[in-house]
C-alpha cells in the first residue's frame, strides 16, 4: 500500500451520472503480468477493442521476448515493477494509472483470461440502465473445464467472485480501500468482496457477459476408463499461499464458507496429490505463518 501513498491517491471524485452514449464512457483494461508466454498476446488481443486503454503491470522476474511483442500492442501502456510485489499491488498501481489518465471504471485481468464476447458493452448497458452508486464490482460468468454453467438471472447479486474480468467501480474503491498487498497473491480477491459487503456496496454478475478463464491445471481422477472427478492442481507454493491467506480470512471475517474451502485444500493434498509430504509442509507453513500473522511474498529461510 505503499506505492499508494506515493502515488497520491484517493482525490474523490465527483461524476454526476448523466445519460450519454454508451462508447463516451472511458474504461481502462488492467492486466497483470507473470513471466507470461506468446498465449497472453492472443488473450489482449481479445479485448483490447473493446477498451480505450489497457494497462499491463508486469511483475515478471525475468526478461521474456514476449513482453517486447507485448508493449507494442495498440492502446497498451507497459509499467514494470521491476520484480514480483504480488498481485495486489501491481492491481492498486494500474488503478492508479488509471484514474489519473481519465477513468472512473476498470476492468481487472488476468493474463490468462480472455473474452468470448463483447463483456464491455454488457457492462454499459447495465450501468446507464441502473443506478451504480452502491455497486462496487461487475462481474462475469466464468468458462473453464471445471465449471458448469447454469442458467441464471440476467443480473445477479453475489457474494464472492475471482478477479479477473471485474469491472471495478473507482467511487466505490476509494471507500473501500486498495486491495490487500500483505495477502501477496491468492485470496487477494476475495479479501476484497469481504471488504465490499462491510461497507455496504454491491457485487453483480451479469449473465450476459462470458469469461474464457484457466484458474490453476485441471487434473481429472478416474476410475478405469470412466472421468470420476476434475480438480484443480495448484504448485506447492500457491498451496502455501492458498492456506495462510484461505485462514486470514476465516479469522478476520469468521466465514465458515472459507473454512470449508481450506478444509477441501487439505482433503486434495491426502486423497488427490501426489508428492504429498511437499504439499502438506506448504500448507502447514502457511498456518504456521498466518497464526504468527507473517504476510507478504514468502521468504525461504
Amino acid at each position: 500500500m505503499l506505492i499508494l501513498k506515493e502515488c497520491g491517491l484517493l482525490k474523490r471524485l465527483s461524476c454526476p451520472k448523466v445519460e450519454i452514449d454508451l462508447k463516451y464512457m472511458k474504461i481502462a483494461a488492467i492486466v497483470i503480468l507473470y513471466n507470461p508466454n506468446n498465449s497472453v498476446i492472443d488473450n489482449i488481443k481479445s479485448y483490447v477493442n473493446y477498451v480505450d486503454l489497457v494497462i499491463a503491470i508486469d511483475n515478471s522476474t525475468q526478461y521474456l521476448d514476449c513482453i517486447e511483442k507485448i508493449k507494442q500492442l495498440s492502446k497498451l501502456e507497459y509499467i514494470s515493477l521491476n520484480g514480483n510485489f504480488g498481485i495486489a499491488m501491481a492491481l492498486n498501481v494500474g488503478i492508479v494509472k488509471a484514474h489519473d489518465l481519465g477513468c472512473s471504471w476498470m476492468l481487472t485481468m488476468d493474463q490468462d483470461s480472455s473474452f468470448e464476447n463483447d463483456i464491455i458493452r454488457v457492462y454499459k448497458e447495465y450501468i446507464y440502465s441502473h443506478n451504480t452508486e452502491d455497486i462496487a464490482v461487475l462481474c462475469p460468468i466464468y468458462i473453464y473445464d471445471r465449471h458448469r454453467t447454469r442458467k441464471q438471472s440476467r443480473y445477479k447479486q453475489v457474494s464472492l467472485v475471482m478477479q479477473s474480468a471485474n469491472l471495478l467501480n473507482f467511487k466505490a474503491y476509494e471507500i473501500i480501500g486498495p486491495y490487500n498487498d500483505e495477502l501477496f497473491i491468492d485470496c487477494v480477491d476475495y479479501d476484497y468482496c469481504f471488504r465490499i459487503y462491510k461497507k455496504q456496496f454491491k457485487i453483480i454478475q451479469c449473465a450476459d457477459a462470458k469469461l474464457r478463464h484457466s484458474p490453476a491445471e485441471t487434473k481429472i481422477l478416474k476410475l478405469g476408463n470412466v472421468n470420476l472427478i476434475r480438480y484443480g492442481s495448484a504448485s506447492p507454493l500457491r498451496y502455501y499461499y492458498q492456506a495462510r491467506n484461505l485462514l486470514y480470512l476465516v479469522r478476520k471475517y469468521k466465514s465458515f464458507k472459507m473454512l470449508g474451502v481450506l478444509l477441501c485444500k487439505l482433503f486434495k493434498i491426502f486423497f488427490l496429490f501426489n508428492n504429498k509430504c511437499k504439499y502438506i509442509l506448504s500448507y502447514r507453513t502457511g498456518i504456521i505463518d498466518c497464526v504468527n500473522n507473517k504476510f507478504g511474498r514468502k521468504v525461504y529461510e
